[in-house]
């Protein structure tokens, strides 16, 4: 288990969330509101509230990156992800590649707007052992069992994807807003989510602070062993919660069934 350094563990636990905060390759921002020009999001379960102890530390979906830009109302994905199943003593990595078209009434303002897309969905070792090593040496952490497990079999598959926001703004400073997201690849796995969140807004900072509930479906073949648990894992209701300051945020999830929390750091920028 990576023990959280010093600094996030007590800085960062009111604000820790899911590692994943949207179904990965589909182009969910990272704060409430229109999507940002280009925004760069890492999770990883030391920002979590866990301990190196808990029954999931350092497990299924153990760290990830996502990398979107938008132009021209045409938005692009790349979701990295490392997955791990210490129970099965398996793990595999994860890259979705999507590109999508939005349609909005005015991509500059807080509007209702679809995005459709497709790409596709690399899994099995794409380095993310390697990674992870290199992490645990940067920090100067003790490496676990997590480093001996056996990658699952590489495959690929086509993906397509629908997502939507749906705002609402009663006044400038309070309001809300309904997310949902579906994609589905050749190989017949499923992932959907919907959430909606009660937003408060402050012109002090473009400061904002949200909290709601998020339900994720998984279903379908999954690309392995490996993804099919983490799938499990992920599968059910969620309590998501976050905060932003001008560029950066910190988004939340919390599983009330398992106790298990992880956090994601986001940092978003518009041209």
């Amino acid at each position: 288990m990576i023990k959280p350094l010093p600094f996030l563990r007590f800085a960062l636990p009111a604000l820790a969330g899911l590692a994943s905060a949207a179904v990965p390759g589909t182009p969910e921002p990272p704060r409430p509101g229109r999507m940002p020009s280009l925004w760069l999001s890492f999770g990883n379960d030391f920002l979590g509230l866990n301990s190196a102890e808990a029954e999931h530390s350092d497990d299924f979906r153990t760290s990830h990156w996502t990398l979107a830009a938008t132009a021209c109302q045409w938005v692009a994905v790349a979701d990295y992800a490392m997955l791990t199943d210490r129970g099965a003593g398996t793990r595999s990595d994860e890259l979705t590649l999507t590109v999508g078209r939005i349609f909005t009434a005015s991509p500059h303002r807080d509007e209702p707007w679809v995005a459709v897309g497709g790409g596709a969905r690399f899994a099995g070792n794409l380095k993310g052992q390697n990674l992870q090593t290199e992490f645990h040496d940067l920090i100067n952490y003790e490496p676990t069992e997590v480093f001996s497990l056996d990658y699952d079999h590489d495959q690929w598959s086509a993906a397509v994807y629908a997502q939507g926001s749906m705002p609402w703004w009663p006044h400038p400073n309070g309001g809300g807003e309904i997310v949902a997201a579906l994609l589905a690849t050749s190989e017949q796995e499923i992932q959907a989510e919907i959430a909606t969140h009660l937003v408060a807004r402050s012109r002090l900072f473009q400061a904002q602070a949200w909290c709601g509930g998020r339900w994720r479906g998984r279903n379908g073949e999954a690309a392995g062993a490996t993804a099919e648990a983490v799938a499990s894992f992920e599968r059910g209701w969620w309590l998501d919660f976050g905060v932003s300051i001008h560029f950066l945020s910190f988004q939340g999830a919390y599983d009330p069934r398992g106790r298990e929390s992880y956090g994601t750091v986001s940092i978003a920028v518009d041209f």
